[in-house]
């Protein structure tokens, strides 16, 4: 199966070089400037499971994808989706599957509209990483499971086959009949480790600051509400998993939201503007995350202008 990776930072360098390294057909739709980079060095992968050197990447751009794929996996930033869905439109054929490696929710909408409902799978993985300054991947943590679907929850032999493959690369992989949930579920600890740390002006890994205890549970209930009115009833397992998360000292996930506040292009917001326009929706007050997002526009007009 040929295989397309949208992006080669984090997230998708860390899949792609996994994939890789088991001798998968993988190519990277990258931009210009990284595939140059990716020519000359190679993409190299550190890890606590497991270090890898891939030297020769195949990589094309937005102008020269060569043909259709089988799998096409979405690993870019969110603020890039819309151009990536765009240069995309050779590669995705009537029998290529669309997996988006994404955080939020609303990218789900967009890819479909893009490629139509039947292409897109749910997908949703654990794992923190970053993108080294001489472009390799580094793996913060011990975890890289990885956890796709059908929207629609019914089981599928794509689904299979695709969990396997994944498994085949070493990821704790597989198939879910409740991808949306388990998607909303990942959603609940990444916005709200994003709404607290905005909020507070403090890592979530500082255990013992006051506002963090106090904001913690009201939080994850907004959240929960918001979810609710969605359709979508997060489970107490899930709940517990993402307070122990924002309590515990787990300084990865700090670093990558204060990583990305410090960026120009913040991704931190558009998820902020996922939770508020799934609030909207649902009629769910949202007084946390909407303070959150006025005091993340206010930091970044101010931090970078336009």
């Amino acid at each position: 199966m040929r295989i397309l990776i949208v992006g080669a930072g984090a997230i998708g360098g860390y899949v792609g070089a996994r994939l890789l390294a088991a001798r998968k057909d993988v190519t990277f739709l990258v931009r210009p400037r990284r595939a140059a980079q990716l020519a000359q060095a190679g993409l190299r992968l550190e890890s606590p499971l497991g270090s890898c050197a891939i030297p020769s990447v195949r990589c094309v751009t937005a102008t020269t994808i060569d043909g259709t794929y089988g799998l096409v996996i979405i690993a870019c930033k969110a603020f890039d989706l819309s151009d990536a869905l765009t240069a995309l439109s050779p590669a995705v054929g009537t029998a290529t599957a669309v997996l988006p490696l994404l955080n939020g929710i609303a990218h789900i909408d967009d890819i479909a509209h893009a490629f139509g409902q039947e292409r897109v799978l749910g997908g949703q993985c654990t794992l923190a990483a970053s993108l080294a300054p001489e472009g390799g991947v580094r793996h913060l943590n011990d975890s890289h499971a990885l956890t796709l679907g059908e929207l629609d929850g019914t089981p599928s032999p794509r689904v299979d086959a695709l969990a396997s493959l994944f498994a085949d690369a070493g990821f704790g992989a597989a198939a879910s009949r409740h991808i949306r949930l388990e998607m909303w579920e990942k959603f609940a600890f990444v916005a709200s480790a994003i709404c607290m740390t905005v909020l507070t002006r403090v890592a979530p890994a500082r255990r013992g600051d006051a506002a963090h205890g106090r904001l913690a549970a009201p939080i994850l209930s907004e959240f929960r509400t918001i979810a609710s009115s969605a359709g979508f009833a997060l489970r107490p397992m899930a709940l517990a998993r993402a307070r122990m998360i924002l309590d515990a000292p787990e300084p990865t996930l700090a670093d990558l939201i204060f990583d990305d506040l410090r960026s120009r292009a913040i991704e931190s917001d558009r998820f902020l503007e996922d939770v508020l326009r799934h609030a909207q929706r649902g009629a769910a007050a949202a007084p946390l995350f909407a303070d959150a997002h006025a005091a993340l526009r206010s930091y970044r007009d101010t931090v970078h202008p336009a």
